[in-house]
C-alpha cells in the first residue's frame, strides 16, 4: 500500500520533467556577438563625401566663372563689324584650376561679334563680343561665355550738334563726316577677358 502512495508524486515528477525538455530555445540575447557583427567592413555606409579617383579624372573640366584672358589677333571695329562676324584671339595666360594647367598660354580660340552698329551723325558705334570655342589638343571645343561691350564716347552727339549749327547742310559729306564719327574699336593685341558661363567638360 505504501508503494502505492508515492506513484502519483513520481507521476507527476516525471511529468514536469518531460515537459522541461520539449520547450523550444528562445530568441538569442543582443550581445557582444551582435554588436561585433554590426561593425563588419561590408556593411558600413557609403561616405558621401569621398570621391573616386575613377570619377575624379573623368570629371576634369573648367567650371563655369572660369577666366579666360585672350588677346585678339586683328583689330575689331564697329565700323567694318557685323552681327555674327567671328574674330580670332589667343590665350594670353594659362587656364589653371586647382594648381593643374587645363589650356595653355597661345591656345587658339573663336569670338562672335554679338552686336555691332557703326556710328552716325548723333550716336557713337557700338560692338559686344564673346567667344565661342576653343582649340585644345587638336579638338576644337564649343563654349559659352560672358560678353564684352564696347561704345564709342557719347560726346560725339554735342559736336554733331555744334556742327549742324555752325556749317553748311552739305559739310557732313565724305571726309567731314568721319571727322566727328566715334566708333567702338579693339586693337589688334588688345587684352580682354571673359568668363565661362556653363563648364565645359575637357577630354584627352
Amino acid at each position: 500500500m505504501r508503494g502505492w502512495r508515492w506513484a502519483p508524486v513520481l507521476a507527476a515528477g516525471l511529468g514536469l520533467t518531460l515537459a522541461g525538455c520539449g520547450q523550444q530555445p528562445g530568441p538569442i540575447s543582443s550581445g557582444a556577438g551582435a554588436t561585433s557583427s554590426e561593425h563588419l567592413p561590408f556593411e558600413q555606409a557609403t561616405r558621401s563625401g569621398g570621391v573616386s579617383p575613377t570619377h575624379a579624372f573623368a570629371s576634369i573640366a573648367m567650371p563655369a566663372g572660369t577666366s579666360l584672358i585672350i588677346r585678339l589677333q586683328a583689330p575689331v571695329s564697329s565700323a567694318t563689324s557685323h552681327t555674327g562676324d567671328v574674330f580670332k584671339a589667343v590665350l594670353d595666360e594659362p587656364v589653371l584650376v586647382q594648381d593643374q594647367s587645363l589650356a595653355p598660354r597661345g591656345a587658339l580660340l573663336t569670338g562672335k561679334v554679338m552686336a555691332a552698329q557703326s556710328s552716325t551723325f548723333t550716336e557713337p558705334g557700338y560692338l559686344r563680343l564673346t567667344l565661342s570655342s576653343l582649340l585644345l589638343n587638336g579638338k576644337t571645343l564649343e563654349l559659352r561665355t560672358s560678353s564684352i561691350f564696347a561704345k564709342g564716347a557719347t560726346h560725339v552727339r554735342a559736336v554733331a550738334r555744334k556742327r549742324e549749327r555752325e556749317d553748311a547742310p552739305g559739310q557732313f559729306a565724305g571726309t567731314g563726316a568721319s571727322a566727328i564719327r566715334n566708333e567702338a574699336k579693339f586693337s589688334t593685341g588688345r587684352r580682354l577677358t571673359f568668363r565661362l558661363i556653363d563648364s565645359l567638360p575637357l577630354h584627352d
